[in-house]
This record gives C-alpha cells, sequence and structure tokens, in this order.
C-alpha cells in the first residue's frame, strides 16, 4: 500500500463513488517499487462488484487519463500475464492515446528484454482461489 497513491485517489473530483472506489482499491494495490499488478478478480471482490461492472470502471477511469493498462502475453508460452495498472500519480504516467499500441512505447513481448516485476503480493495471506466468485 502506498499512502501517496491513496491519497491521490481521494482527492480525485467528479468521479462515480463507485469509479472512485475502483480507483482507490487500484492506489491501495500500488507498491511504489514493483507498480500495480491486482487481478480482476481480486479488485472485483475488493470493491464488491461484477467483473463487467469492474471493466466498465476501469475503462472510464482509463478514459478521464487517470489509469493506463499495459497487456502483456508470455511470448514462451502466449498466457495472458498480470496486466501492469499505471496510475496517474506516477512520475512516468502518460494516458493512453487513441490509435497508439497498448503498451505505449514498451517492447514487444518477444523481445530479448527481461520481464517488469510481477509480484505476487496477496494482501493478508488470501489466496484468490478462496474468494468468492462475484461474476
Amino acid at each position: 500500500m502506498s499512502h501517496a497513491a491513496t491519497n491521490w485517489a481521494i482527492q480525485r473530483r467528479g468521479l462515480k463513488p463507485t469509479t472512485k472506489i475502483v480507483l482507490w482499491h487500484l492506489c491501495d494495490r500500488f507498491n511504489p517499487d514493483y507498480g500495480c499488478f491486482p487481478s480482476q478478480a481480486r479488485l472485483a471482490h475488493d470493491c464488491e462488484i461484477g467483473r463487467a461492472t469492474l471493466n466498465r470502471h476501469l475503462d472510464d477511469l482509463e478514459a478521464r487519463g487517470l489509469i493506463r493498462r499495459i497487456r502483456s502475453v508470455d511470448a514462451r508460452t502466449g498466457q495472458q500475464r498480470p496486466t501492469r495498472y499505471l496510475l496517474g500519480f506516477e512520475s512516468d504516467f502518460s494516458p493512453s492515446e487513441p490509435g497508439k499500441p497498448e503498451g505505449g512505447d514498451t517492447p514487444p513481448c518477444d523481445a530479448d528484454v527481461p520481464p517488469e516485476p510481477c509480484p505476487d503480493m496477496r494482501h493478508g495471506g488470501r489466496s484468490e482461489k478462496a474468494m468468492p466468485d462475484n461474476g
């Protein structure tokens, strides 16, 4: 958890209450050393909303330029890796631009570049399998 991140989220104005809750929970999962990598199941559980609703609020936050999602695929296995959420208060943040490939200036997934750190942080020590499915 980062107090700077959660304070930044609280100061955002003009958001619907649930959108602000989603932003706050993203910021609560932010680690200053590694970034923000919560799963959708974890976020939906934390916000007490379904995944479809979560995605609508994430879309709204991204459209407002408050977050940017960076999705990546493991070049070796073809499986999707955890999504990185860039938050608007981060120093290297730049909002997504229409028509710009997702991930911005990041190298392609199969480049010989070491992957960004993707810690397996489960606040409270509970695994996501233990969480109820909120739909």
